[in-house]
C-alpha cells in the first residue's frame, strides 16, 4: 500500500523518510542532498504534480552554506512569482535563500512555538515549517 523513500542519517542526524500511499500518489525522487530531499509527487486520479522538499538543517551556520545552494538549485525545478518576504533575526542566510527561491510562508495555526528548552521553556522557537511555492496562478487555500 505505501511506498517511499529515505535519507539515511548522517553524523547526529536523525535522517528523513518520505513515505506515500502508491494507491493515490506517484512518486520520484528528484534530488538528494546532504541537507535535503525532493520527490515529486503526482496524484493519480487528478491532473496534480507536486514537488516535497523536506530539509533536515545542520546546526551550524558554516555547515548550512551548502544547503542555500542546494536549495537555490531545486528553484529551477518550477516557476511563480509569490515571494515571502521574512525579517527572521539571526538568520539573514536563510532569509535571503526563501526569497531567492521565491516561497511563501502559509498562515500558521496552531501553538505559536515548536521547540522549547530551559527548566521553564524560557527558550522558544518555531523551527518546524512549512513553505509553499506555486507556480502558473496557483492558490492558496489555508483552511
Amino acid at each position: 500500500m505505501g511506498k517511499g523513500v529515505a535519507f539515511g542519517s548522517v553524523g547526529s542526524s536523525g535522517g528523513i523518510l518520505i513515505l506515500w500511499d502508491k494507491r493515490v500518489w506517484e512518486g520520484e525522487l528528484v534530488e538528494s542532498g546532504e541537507q535535503c530531499i525532493t520527490c515529486k509527487l503526482t496524484c493519480l486520479d487528478q491532473n496534480l504534480t507536486w514537488y516535497l522538499t523536506i530539509v533536515y538543517a545542520k546546526c551550524k551556520r558554516m555547515e548550512r552554506r551548502d544547503l542555500w545552494c542546494e536549495l537555490g538549485a531545486m528553484r529551477s525545478l518550477c516557476e511563480g512569482k509569490n515571494k515571502l518576504f521574512i525579517n527572521q533575526w539571526g538568520m539573514p542566510e536563510f532569509s535571503n535563500c526563501i526569497e531567492e527561491v521565491e516561497l511563501i510562508d502559509p498562515p500558521f495555526f496552531g501553538q505559536s512555538f515548536t521547540w522549547r528548552r530551559g527548566e521553564n521553556h524560557t527558550t522558544t522557537s518555531r523551527i518546524d515549517r512549512i513553505m509553499l511555492f506555486f507556480s502558473m496562478g496557483g492558490t492558496l487555500h489555508p483552511h
